[in-house]
């Protein structure tokens, strides 16, 4: 599981055993709080979203978030393989949100649909949330806990 410092206390709060944490990545909250916010706005977005389509496609955004943290993290350190594992899984959640969304259409869906939809959303629709975060005040701790 792919999640921030504050997900992770409130698990533990509701009394979920965590195992093991494999990686914190840190970074500089007044540099960076389109981070925090991002990640706010997107849990606040899926809270008060109605529609289930739309409760999915926000969690998908956060993991997609997360997972090209950690793709770019492992590309910068040399770990090719490990960027490889996050670029794959990136088009898993792509494909799991799409077969959810689908439902029993998914002839329609291919490795090279999903590939193409992983660029337009994490090129256009992170991108505007993030536009939306950067306005957004602090609101949660500034780690990312692999």
């Amino acid at each position: 599981m792919c999640s921030n410092s504050y997900r992770i206390a409130k698990l533990v709060q509701q009394e979920v055993k965590v195992k093991k944490i494999y990686r914190v990545l840190e970074y500089d909250r007044e540099s960076n709080p389109w981070i925090e916010n991002f990640i706010h706005l997107s849990m606040e977005l899926e809270k008060q979203s109605k529609d289930p389509r739309e409760k999915v496609y926000h969690k998908l955004m956060r993991e997609i978030f997360n997972t090209k943290t950690f793709y770019e993290v492992s590309k910068q350190d040399g770990l090719t393989s490990q960027a490889d594992y996050y670029k794959n899984k990136i088009e898993d959640c792509i494909f799991e949100f799409l077969s959810h969304m689908g439902g029993d259409k998914k002839e329609w869906l291919t490795r090279r649909v999903v590939r193409t939809l992983r660029q337009v959303i994490t090129s256009q629709k992170v991108l505007d949330l993030l536009d939306i975060a950067e306005n957004k005040g602090l609101e949660s701790p500034g780690q990312l806990i692999i």
